[in-house]
């Protein structure tokens, strides 16, 4: 397949709002995995994820995560945090 052509398709996946599970570290260091919304800016991956979800603690204090998207394709964009 073209190269370019792979890009764009990657692109236009990446853009559009999409279904992902995202995975963080409780303080016990055991995983929470839960589905989310996703969509790459072209910068960053933005996840739709309430103000008072745990989540965004289990971040602040350990920012590694995991988000898996969810689309049925033959393979799937995984994005991983530092860490």
């Amino acid at each position: 397949m073209d190269p370019a052509r792979e890009l764009e398709d990657l692109r236009s996946l990446l853009e559009a709002p999409s279904p992902a599970v995202l995975m963080t570290y409780r303080p016990d260091g055991s995983a929470d995995v839960s589905p989310v919304w996703f969509r790459y800016t072209g910068e960053a991956f933005e996840v739709v994820v309430a103000k008072s979800n745990s989540k965004l603690g289990h971040l602040a204090r350990d920012p590694r995560g995991r988000a898996d998207d969810l689309r049925d394709r033959p393979s799937f964009p995984r994005c991983e945090g530092p860490g």
